[in-house]
């Protein structure tokens, strides 16, 4: 691991590549959302989310979600709802009830509908995904009902999005949409007509609604898992694919630490985490385990040891093999698994952070490679800086090698 390159003034006390929970995309597919993490954020690092027609005036709810009091609601995946195509762990499950009000706007009146769906991008945000053919997903629902799926596009400011019909029935099914117009998605002639653009994806929402044949005051729950696009390659907008290059000499003045020993350049030390941290564990189903490359006298706090041959080029290197854990809860936000090693450029205590600026070098070079089923390990950079934000984390996310 070698400092180079120029940024702007950073004091660094650790570097960290750390490996958090993801999903291995096949080639020219991209996993939208799978719900494996438990938790509403997507594969893209965005949300899934459910909503009604509350904004418009009707009275249709979900009772599964937490309301805001605004319409809106805080919504996550349900352990044990999942499709038989994966895990069967998690889906997106809705419980609905179609309300007696229908919404509008003016003179003009509409169905009852309740809904979910799942961003391509942040709010605000759009996804590109010119070239891609196809969505598609598994569903089933209870009672048997049809959903209008949308498409949901920036360039459509009226509603009319571009979508299809399909019949969902009580067992599970996978569908697929057909993203071309006019034989696969479509809109409504109500609406100001509008050519389906790529380049403006916002998201994918499935609508109950009286207007594709449901009744008021119906009820009932759809659920939706495996939502994928193909062919697709999905990168997240903070990872960084040109900082990867074929290993071999890098230019730079000091070597920080070549793995040869858990001691570094600067005195300090080579080292691995885990999750647990301060919560109480009973089990190493509880936390992510690391059980190659340490010392695993106490599993919940390993020691790393540097193997030879696991480095480049058959040297010694840092290595560790692991089992990601489940999602915990650290008060009320829900934390995703993770492992990583890293190397201190402080003391424990933090109280002389390397001057990254006055060294010259706060740029950092280094040489990995992953197996497994992440797409994408993320490089973070500990710092104490002095304009105003101690004991930030910065990060890049790096793709993994597949060995």
């Amino acid at each position: 691991m070698i400092l180079a390159g120029t940024r702007s003034s950073w004091l660094v006390k650790a570097l960290l590549v750390c490996i958090a929970a993801a999903t291995m995309a096949t080639a020219q597919t991209a996993v939208i959302g799978d719900c494996e993490n438990g938790t509403n954020q997507n594969n893209f690092g965005a949300y899934w989310y459910v909503y009604t027609d509350f904004e418009d005036g009707g009275n249709s709810e979900i009772s599964n979600a937490d309301p805001n009091g605004d319409g809106t609601y805080e919504f996550t995946v349900t352990e044990g709802e999942g499709c038989p195509s994966g895990t069967a762990g998690y889906g997106a499950r809705m419980d609905y009830t179609l309300g007696d009000t229908d919404p509008g706007s003016g003179s003009v009146t509409w169905g009852s509908s309740a809904g979910v769906g799942t961003m391509l991008a942040l709010e605000g945000e759009v996804c590109d995904i010119t070239g891609a053919e196809t969505i598609t997903y598994w569903a089933k629902a209870d009672p048997p009902v049809d959903i209008r799926v949308e498409i949901a596009t920036s360039v459509v400011e009226d509603f009319c999005y571009h979508h299809t019909i399909h019949s969902i029935g009580s067992s599970w099914e996978k569908f697929t949409i057909t993203l071309s117009e006019p034989l696969g998605i479509q809109q409504y002639s109500w609406g100001e007509e509008v050519a389906f653009d790529p380049t403006k994806v916002e998201k994918v929402q499935w609508a109950i609604s009286e207007d594709e044949g449901a009744t008021e005051n119906s009820s009932g729950s759809i659920w939706i898992d495996d939502v994928k696009i193909q062919p697709y390659t999905f990168v997240p907008a903070d990872a960084c694919e040109s900082c990867v290059s074929a290993p071999g000499a890098v230019p730079g003045d000091f070597l920080l630490a070549d793995m040869e020993e858990t001691q570094n350049g600067l005195g300090y030390y080579t080292y691995c985490y885990n999750d647990v941290g301060e919560r109480s564990v009973s089990s190493p189903e509880d936390y992510s385990e690391i059980f190659e490359g340490v010392d695993n006298d106490d599993p919940e706090i390993p020691i790393l040891i540097l193997d030879g041959g696991e480095g480049y080029d058959n040297t010694e290197g840092a290595y560790i093999g692991f089992q990601l854990g489940p999602t915990y809860q650290e008060g009320s936000n829900t934390i995703l698994p993770f492992v990583g090693i890293g190397t201190n450029l402080a003391d424990e205590l933090g109280l002389s952070p390397f001057n990254a600026q006055a060294a010259g070098a706060p740029g950092v070079d280094f040489m990995y490679k992953t197996t497994g089923d992440y797409e994408y390990v993320a490089l973070e950079v500990e710092t104490d800086q002095d304009f105003g934000n101690p004991g930030a984390v910065y990060y890049v996310k790096l793709p993994a090698t597949e060995g």
